[in-house]
């Protein structure tokens, strides 16, 4: 199932893949990203992922750009996740229940747009180094190596991969606790997370350095912590066992009667609504259940508590929805080739005045990202040495009926007088009184329908105009019902990912289009959130709490495997 899912019918990038490797694809900006902003965002998300890039970059060297090495590479990773979960369940339960809850958690079908999506290596990754960390750690404490570095190193290295990796340390307390003798638990626990509190501290001080921010994320996100409570909903069988999620508490319930290892149990399911709080509020829907790659390896191990029976029933009763994902991720590869195909077809066309090249390219198709950013990127290098804009045919709220239609050539002539670039400095002027206009000659029009192309799609606005000049500003500022915000608010996200920032603009009734001048810097104020920056010297304090006193080589804590009583 593992290989299904690394070749579903014919490998295919998609979406953000594009974004990933057509920045990687300079060393430059693989260098930028370990000392600023990934991928250069820096109001629609700040991220700090530098190793994610770096492997990127990797694999494009070696596999030329093309899906099979980085793909093969997101395979080979999900399967060194699976040895080290394996191991570390091995500590905790027997080994036939180790084996199950694995399989459970290796093959399970939400699994899949972290393995056959190549940027859902940003799942696969962290993970490594998050269960890396954990297990050098518990070989520490074992006594099986000589220093605790080399788990704080790894740390490190998945706090540079993805921000779950911060809650890291919180997994080390959790684990520690529930494995130290009677009498010693908090003690052995806070001076084992210690060196990972320093840690943890010279990493958010890092970000805060490079994102001016000490965490960092999406722009509108909002942690809801009680949301991580539900978050096993989607690592749960689909219809029609629809019912099943909420057998979940009784099903754990009876493996903390069924086995005395119950002061692990509670410290796996903490952690795994601590793993979960970085996505918490975005369960529900299928494919998100990729946010949930890591958490779903702290699930396995509660499972594995009772014994082999119930990860294995689990496991069978995926196999029925494993399926039908398998065939839906052949489906889509079919897609994304056709896409693909289509625009290397008309890209041959000599003629450059049909910029625009609008695409039909769907966002989604069953919850699986295609095309949601990224279609820009097929007529640029390093995917192709056209170099024409290509842009998806559809809208960007397509639940809105007049949002939908697209624009109807005819005889005026459109075109665009203002200032040039269109940055936060030229907005400033024109709001001070500079003209900036669209000009439609032709036969008078009382009413422009707008539609403004970019590469998340399109958004219609329709504007009354008195003559044949409309004010730039009048159409930026423009709000349509049924449709958040304004044009330009809607409009800065696809400036961020875009490839070329220039939206084009179409009025019905005009021969061509036009393409705004503008700039990532549209001089919104949307740059950072509130720094926190509060929360360094907190950590250095706690850190220095946690470490008075010194380390000692095992802590006293049992070294046989199974936790102690």
């Amino acid at each position: 199932m593992i290989v299904a899912w690394w070749w579903p019918g014919g490998l295919e990038l998609r979406s953000d893949d594009y974004l990933a490797i057509a920045w990687a694809s300079d060393w430059d900006n693989v260098l930028h990203d370990f000392v600023g902003p990934y991928q250069g965002a820096v109001r629609l998300a700040l991220f700090y992922r530098p190793l994610i890039t770096l492997s990127v970059a990797i694999d494009t060297a070696l596999g030329g750009g093309g899906p099979f090495i980085p793909l093969l590479m997101n395979v080979v990773v999900h399967v060194a996740n699976a040895m080290l979960l394996l191991g570390l369940l091995r500590r905790f339960s027997g080994m036939w229940a180790a084996f199950a809850a694995t399989l459970f958690w290796a093959l399970h079908p939400g699994h899949a747009e972290a393995v056959s999506w190549m940027i859902g290596r940003v799942d696969t990754h962290a993970t490594l180094f998050y269960l890396a960390t954990i297990v050098l750690l518990l070989r520490w404490q074992e006594g099986r190596t000589c220093c605790i570095w080399p788990a704080v190193v790894t740390f490190v290295l998945g706090g540079m991969t993805k921000e779950v990796c911060l809650t890291a340390p919180a997994a080390v307390w959790l684990i520690t606790a529930a494995r130290a003798p009677s009498g010693q638990r908090t003690r052995s626990a806070t001076r084992a997370t210690a060196p990972f509190l320093w840690a943890l501290t010279a990493v958010l001080a890092v970000r805060w350095l490079c994102l001016g921010e000490v965490i960092g994320g999406y722009a509108a996100h909002q942690i809801a912590p009680l949301a991580a409570l539900c978050a096993w909903q989607p690592l749960m069988p689909a219809a029609p066992l629809s019912g099943l999620p909420a057998l979940l508490g009784p099903l754990l319930l009876l493996v903390v009667l069924a086995t005395r290892k119950r002061r692990l149990l509670p410290a796996l399911l903490v952690l795994f609504v601590v793993t979960a709080l970085p996505a918490a509020g975005a369960h529900g829907a299928e494919g998100t259940a990729r946010y949930y790659y890591l958490p779903s390896a702290a699930l396995a191990g509660a499972l594995a508590l009772g014994g082999p029976a119930l990860p294995a029933a689990l496991l069978l009763l995926f196999v029925p929805q494993a399926l039908t994902r398998r065939a839906e991720l052949r489906a889509l590869s079919s897609l994304v080739s056709a896409v693909r195909l289509d625009v290397e077809q008309r890209l041959g066309q000599v003629d450059r005045s049909a910029d625009p090249l609008l695409v039909e390219a769907p966002s989604a198709e069953n919850s699986l990202v295609l095309f949601h950013v990224g279609t820009d990127r097929l007529g640029r290098p390093p995917f192709s040495a056209a170099n024409r804009t290509v842009l998806p045919k559809r809208p960007i709220f397509p639940s809105v009926e007049s949002q939908t239609a697209p624009p109807r050539i005819g005889p005026h002539t459109l075109t665009y007088i203002g200032p040039a670039p269109l940055d936060g400095a030229a907005f400033d002027r024109i709001s001070k009184g500079e003209s900036a206009v669209l000009r439609l000659e032709g036969p008078p029009v009382t009413t422009w329908r707008i539609l403004v192309a970019t590469s998340l799609g399109w958004q219609r606005v329709t504007v009354p105009v008195e003559g044949n000049e409309l004010p730039l500003a009048d159409l930026l500022l423009r709000t349509e019902a049924g449709v958040p915000e304004n044009l330009m608010l809607n409009l800065w996200p696809s400036l961020e990912v875009s490839a070329n920032p220039q939206p084009w603009v179409f009025v019905d009734g005009a021969r061509a289009p036009v393409a705004l001048p503008l700039t990532r810097d549209l001089g919104l104020g949307l740059r950072a959130k509130e720094p926190r920056a509060w929360l360094l010297p907190l950590l250095l304090f706690f850190s220095w709490i946690a470490s008075f006193g010194g380390h000692r080589r095992g802590h006293g804590i049992s070294v046989g495997g199974a936790d102690t009583h």
